[in-house]
């Protein structure tokens, strides 16, 4: 088991780095599964890419997934998935009945949270917190810490929404962050990620969430690459915009170091890079 992270800013070639470490283990590997995850928007277009930097008219070995596409891939083979998948659409119906249940309950948002915007922004709240591992026992903690007034009175609503829905949700449904929380209890169970070489690639950033998934692949794949918009210079002027990458690579790294993987860094930032402002 080994990791490796390349590092360098917008346009210093981290996916043409990828690429070419996917055809160097696909030329020295026979039965060894490669895995390119990249974020969900990207999936097709990562895989054309792919094909055309192989120069190749398919990837039989090679499997370009998002995060949640990973998630069933696993689910597929080690089973456990008890709930039904939920929507967007599903879990909008779903708020909906819980707001209509509890209304008398809410102070604040007791004529507005009806309302299609409400919900809306309030089902990109609930998946905010889930990504960032925080549920209504941690918000019933803060409003303890809190004093009287609109913030806590907002809060107390948002946690009472939120309780409530977990609470109708969890038994019987399953959305996209819900997977991801499975997909962390899963993945030693999967052979077929023991017999995979992974790269991560083309993500800005990492919820907690995602973070403890890459750490469980770092212990249970052949190898895992992880590509960091970041640069190490803490000269640089402009050091602040990548508070967020270093805090991520440092927790990657001491989650490595606790159980002694071989670690090597690529720092594209140091490098003459022909790729600058071109292609990949």
């Amino acid at each position: 088991m080994s990791v490796k992270y390349i590092l360098g800013r917008a346009a210093r070639g981290k996916t043409h780095r990828v690429f070419e470490d996917i055809k160097l283990i696909l030329k020295n590997t026979e039965n060894e599964r490669l895995i390119l995850v990249v974020p969900e928007q990207y999936t097709l277009q990562a895989e054309r890419d792919l094909i055309q930097y192989l120069n190749t008219p398919g990837i039989m070995r090679i499997e370009v997934l998002s995060f949640t596409r990973l998630a069933y891939h696993v689910f597929n083979e080690t089973g456990g998935i008890t709930r039904v998948p939920i929507d967007q659409q599903g879990k909008s119906m779903m708020i909906r009945k819980v707001i209509n249940e509890i209304q008398d309950q809410l102070n604040i948002y007791n004529k507005t949270a009806i309302h299609y915007g409400f919900i809306s922004k309030f089902i990109e709240l609930v998946s905010a917190l889930k990504k960032n591992n925080v549920y209504p026992q941690h918000l019933k903690m803060q409003l303890e810490l809190m004093k009287e007034g609109m913030m806590k009175e907002k809060l107390k609503d948002i946690t009472n929404i939120y309780d409530k829905l977990l609470e109708k949700s969890q038994a019987s449904y399953m959305d996209s962050d819900d997977a991801m929380d499975l997909l962390l209890e899963k993945i030693d169970q999967s052979s077929f990620l023991r017999n995979s070489h992974i790269w991560i690639d083309g993500f800005s950033n990492f919820p907690l969430q995602t973070t403890a998934i890459i750490q469980k692949l770092m212990k249970t794949t052949k190898s895992t690459t992880i590509s960091l918009p970041m640069d190490n210079d803490e000269a640089a002027r402009d050091r602040e915009v990548f508070f967020l990458s270093k805090k991520i690579y440092k927790r990657l790294k001491s989650a490595a170091r606790e159980i002694n993987l071989k670690e090597e860094v690529i720092d594209l930032n140091h490098e003459e890079n022909k790729y600058i402002n071109g292609e990949i």
